[in-house]
């Protein structure tokens, strides 16, 4: 697990208060400068942040909770991201590369399987990762898995905000179906 030191926090109102935490946190905190907090007394987003960059963030809800079987999906992830992100030593030290798998990475994978799998990650993120360029969005890529590839979200940033060079972790995609 990774923490993140955060500044204390200066709105009033609790939620924006955890969403202050949450820009800091977020994307090692790109969308914490300068953010324009909008008015509650209507219904709108409480804050639009933009990054260095000009890619806007809008945060409308509050809602902090985990999807049903994250610490399941955390306990075979972890070792996995532990091993990854150990691999830096040949990482650029001016660039910081922070991948996100989907959390059914590893489904159907025995603790064998995982291993194996893990070596596979390794050698496909050393040939792969030094040639992606920083830029505003994430690089789409195709990570191998057995037979078949899974789609990965790999951020590249020029200058690295931590120690690691390597930063793991993962996603589940939920659908959002809207009504009027």
């Amino acid at each position: 697990m990774q923490t993140i030191i955060c500044p204390r926090p200066t709105r009033a109102r609790e939620d924006d208060r955890i969403v202050e935490i949450f820009l800091h946190a977020y994307r090692g905190g790109r969308f914490s400068r300068e953010p324009n907090w909008l008015p509650q007394n209507r219904t709108n987003v409480e804050v639009i942040a933009s990054d260095s960059y000009g890619v806007t963030l809008a945060i409308e809800h509050t809602r902090i909770f985990a999807f049903e079987d994250h610490k399941h999906k955390e306990e075979i992830f972890r070792p996995m991201a532990e091993c990854l992100e150990a691999e830096d030593h040949w990482v650029p030290r001016d660039k910081c590369y922070w991948i996100s798998f989907p959390t059914h990475i590893l489904d159907g994978l025995n603790r064998k399987g995982r291993e194996k799998y893990k070596e596979q990650l390794k050698q496909w993120l050393i040939v792969t990762l030094p040639p992606l360029v920083s830029r505003p969005e994430s690089h789409k890529l195709d990570c191998p898995k057995g037979n078949q590839s899974i789609l990965v979200e790999v951020e590249v940033r020029d200058c690295c905000p931590t120690l690691k060079g390597i930063h793991v972790g993962a996603f589940r995609r939920i659908r959002t179906v809207c009504s009027r």
